[in-house]
């Protein structure tokens, strides 16, 4: 929660209980005395929201019953960072800012107002909030300092910027976050995955939770940062609240790829998480805000091998070429960094997960070859065999041929038994080397195995240096990987151990490729 909100001392229910009547009709009291409050009830969530507006803006809000309700805290949230970054800008003796969708309690522009002085154009498309958001601002005779705007199109902020002949200092906007009334059933959906039901009930009109063109994503994509580039400095801060982790990551690297100068918080309170991006065509340096979101470098993932390993002798170079084995039995691509003694470095870039649950691939896989040989049984059965006449002698070839390779499947089936023999006699012709203890030949047989291994392998481009990148771009796009990392395979005085970093991608799936390479080694 951001330091200035004025909710990090929690709201003292029983004491707001007895100042507001229309709140304490929705609490209850424990055997203790304390004062409860049903968050999943949508009108014990309006008496709420409604009280603490009352007592701590002293602002008179009414919310309707089939509309969103907002949570105060998180909005006051987004206000206050707004402010910080307001603070980057040189200063002004009056601040105007548009609300995009501003909903039925014009709540941003009243909070923003009381909290900061701000104006306000509140821009809305929705008939129905365009009357109660009209109203609120009129019970608390704020209609010198915020317009209630409708608008009918989606260039909402073009229009309201071309409409208002004052410079515009900032946009705000908290758009709709789902992409379909399916996902925005959380209820439903909790109930249909047998997951625990939301914490509190998330009411609502459709229009105001789903943009059916693809979401919270799809309406900062298309409608805000579409606009922001027409307008580009006549506004000049452009910030939206967002409701998904997720989407945080796809809008900044929408504006990345325009170039445009932009960066993200996140807003804490209670159980519910809000993300903030901003953007701008200035060249203030917004990464300098409080609470902005900077990025985490977590330590890498380490694993200490043990003597004992499957067929790998105990050093750098036998363990790195057993994990180049490794990834290209799944088809992971990857490059080679550097190729040393005491420091091996390769670079996944993996398109996709090809490592993770290989027992019920495997599974998968008997289940399938085990109905096509089912479905290949009968059609053999039911083909007439030739019978020998009586007095003709039987064809040799016929005798000497067996009854399954008189199809093609069986042939096929023959070649993957004889291959999965082959390939079992192998595994266990592999030799465990202990380097405490010197064998003969084992020296030339690993090296035999390296050799080999390197010949097998694509030919790509090195360069050995111990933290450098590849030489040249891969053919895979950074964007599009599933997971970019490097794996490395280094050495102690007593030990060998990998170390796995993320380069791109999410940490589960670095963990996962961790696993898979343990349960390969040890």
């Amino acid at each position: 929660m951001h330091p200035r909100n004025v909710f990090q001392t929690p709201p003292d229910f029983k004491d707001l209980a007895v100042r507001y009547p229309e709140f304490r009709k929705h609490v209850t009291y424990d055997l203790s005395g304390k004062v409860r409050l049903d968050f999943k009830n949508h009108e014990s969530q309006r008496a709420l929201s409604g009280t603490l507006l009352k007592h701590y803006f002293e602002l008179d809000v009414h919310l309707p019953t089939d509309r969103l309700v907002p949570a105060v805290p998180q909005r006051l949230n987004y206000v206050l960072w707004l402010e910080d970054l307001l603070r980057l800008f040189p200063d002004k003796d009056s601040v105007v800012g548009i609300d995009i969708g501003t909903g039925a309690s014009c709540i941003l522009p009243l909070l923003g107002h009381k909290q900061c002085g701000w104006s306000f154009t509140a821009t809305e498309t929705d008939p129905v909030n365009l009357a109660h958001a009209t109203e609120n601002v009129k019970r608390n005779n704020l209609e010198n300092h915020i317009k209630v705007v409708a608008v009918g199109s989606l260039r909402e902020a073009h229009e309201a910027v071309e409409g208002d002949s004052t410079a515009v200092d900032f946009v705000v906007c908290n758009p709709p976050f789902f992409g379909s009334p399916e996902e925005a059933d959380a209820q439903g959906r909790a109930e249909e995955q047998g997951r625990t039901p939301p914490s509190s009930d998330m009411s609502g009109a459709e229009e105001e939770k789903v943009w059916p063109a693809g979401g919270e994503v799809a309406f900062v994509r298309d409608v805000l940062l579409k606009d922001s580039l027409g307008l580009r400095e006549k506004v000049r801060l452009y910030t939206v609240m967002l409701g998904k982790k997720s989407s945080v990551k796809q809008v900044m690297a929408e504006l990345n790829e325009q170039g445009v100068n932009c960066t993200s918080t996140e807003f804490c309170q209670g159980k519910t998480m809000r993300w903030g991006v901003a953007w701008t065509f200035s060249d203030a340096d917004l990464a300098t805000a409080p609470g902005t979101r900077r990025p985490k470098s977590k330590p890498p993932l380490e694993f200490t091998l043990p003597r004992k390993l499957k067929g790998v002798k105990y050093c750098v170079p036998g363990v790195f070429v057993r994990i180049k084995e490794l990834l290209q039995e799944v088809q992971v691509p990857f490059e080679v960094i550097a190729d040393g003694k005491n420091m091996c470095h390769l670079w996944v870039k993996a398109e996709s997960n090809t490592w993770s649950h290989q027992r019920r691939r495997r599974r998968e896989m008997q289940r399938l070859l085990k109905a096509q040989q089912q479905q290949t049984q009968p059609e053999t059965a039911s083909e007439p065999q030739p019978q020998p006449e009586p007095d003709s002698k039987p064809d040799p070839e016929l005798q000497q041929q067996p009854e399954d390779s008189c199809t093609e499947e069986a042939t096929k089936r023959r070649l993957s038994e004889e291959a999965q023999t082959i390939g079992a006699s192998c595994k266990k012709a592999r030799t465990e080397i202990d380097p405490e203890v010197p064998q003969p030949g084992g020296e030339d047989r690993a090296s035999a195995r390296e050799q080999a291994a390197c010949d097998t392998e694509e030919v790509m481009e090195v360069e050995a240096k111990e933290d450098g990148g590849p030489v040249k771009d891969s053919q895979s796009s950074k964007d599009t990987l599933f997971l970019s990392c490097d794996v490395r395979v280094r050495r102690t005085a007593n030990s060998v151990y990998l170390q796995l970093q993320t380069r791109e991608g999410e940490r589960e799936s670095l963990h996962q490729l961790l696993q898979y390479f343990k349960n390969k080694l040890t």
